[in-house]
């Protein structure tokens, strides 16, 4: 199964153009959003309002539910114990965690500095 699979009424979807319309429905305009440099149009204009743009970078966050959906059908065939399937979803899920942490973290750290 692709890692980009998704379930549909329960049942796993893994055709190349059904995840690309269900992308095009369902991420998209959160990918655009989040990768948009916001941030420069308050250039000159104040580091608070310039931080407030960077927020749309977090809509992500509501991707991760999905992710973690998406690899459980992904990894549900694998040959493991449920206690491994876990250890090996919180692995491939950390850095995408992290990420977000750390953003976090910069955003308030910026948003002080003021």
């Amino acid at each position: 199964a692709s890692l980009f699979a998704f379930t549909r009424m329960g049942e796993l979807v893994a055709d190349r153009r059904d995840i690309f319309r269900n992308y095009l429905r369902t991420h998209l305009v959160t990918d655009l959003l989040g990768s948009l440099p916001l941030s420069y149009l308050a250039h000159g204009r104040g580091p608070r309002l310039a931080a407030y743009l960077r927020l749309p970078h977090l809509l992500r966050v509501r991707q991760l539910k999905t992710y973690s959906r998406s690899l459980d059908a992904a990894l549900g065939g694998l040959p493991l114990t449920r206690a491994a399937l876990r250890l090996l979803k919180f692995a491939v899920l950390l850095p995408l965690i992290n990420v977000v942490l750390g953003s976090l973290v910069f955003y308030v750290a910026q948003l002080e500095t003021e």
